[in-house]
């Protein structure tokens, strides 16, 4: 029951507004540097097919991604040690 709760709670966090605006964000800044370190050869050649808008899209995707898994991991796991029982402090 409480993996459940844990996923919901992720989920939730992964579709939050300052979320989904952080990871959109990162993807902007990264996506332009890894297309044109991956592409390079197809930008020089002036090749803008569809298989390379294709690959702009899944080349978004990766640091989009990676951005939301991050910012909703650390914010779930904040929140159920928020929420959880006090842990006796340690001197």
């Amino acid at each position: 029951m409480q993996q459940t709760s844990a996923l919901r709670l992720f989920l939730r966090c992964s579709v939050k507004r300052s979320t989904v605006l952080r990871a959109t964000g990162v993807a902007l800044v990264i996506t332009p540097i890894l297309i044109a370190v991956n592409q390079w050869e197809r930008i020089a050649a002036g090749a803008f097919d569809a298989r390379f808008f294709g690959k702009v899209v899944m080349t978004f995707c990766v640091p989009y991604l990676v951005s939301t898994y991050s910012s909703a991991r650390a914010e779930s796991v904040q929140t159920l040690k928020n929420s959880g029982p006090s842990a006796p402090e340690r001197k």
